[in-house]
């Protein structure tokens, strides 16, 4: 399950305005639901680059979840009102533009 940040950071206020204390809310867009392979050769592609993948050794596939697919319900925040926003690929894109455009701005602070 993803989620565009600005959808997550607006699901948490909501979550803190208006949900139960000691209940737990997913926040999660079933209509963006992707491979992590998906979305990192999306954002790969929306930031210039390509993905490498490589097989792990023995020892890592031991630390790696069995889990194939994992869908997160988020019923419980949108009944408090929380909708996530358009469910396109353009969420990728707009991160990492954002992320190109703050540390393009700052490369300063890494070198």
């Amino acid at each position: 399950s993803h989620c565009y940040v600005v959808d997550a950071a607006i699901a948490i206020l909501i979550v803190l305005s208006f949900g139960q204390t000691g209940q737990a809310y997913n926040i999660s867009d079933k209509c963006y639901q992707m491979t992590i392979r998906e979305f990192a050769e999306t954002a790969a592609k929306a930031g210039g680059c390509h993905v490498v993948f490589q097989v792990p050794n023995t020892l890592e596939q031991k630390g790696y979840s069995n889990v194939k697919r994992a869908v997160l319900q988020a019923d419980k925040i949108q009944e408090l009102g929380w909708i996530p926003s358009s469910t396109d690929e353009s969420k990728i894109v707009r991160a990492v533009n954002i992320l190109k455009t703050h540390y393009s701005e700052n490369v300063e602070l890494w070198s």
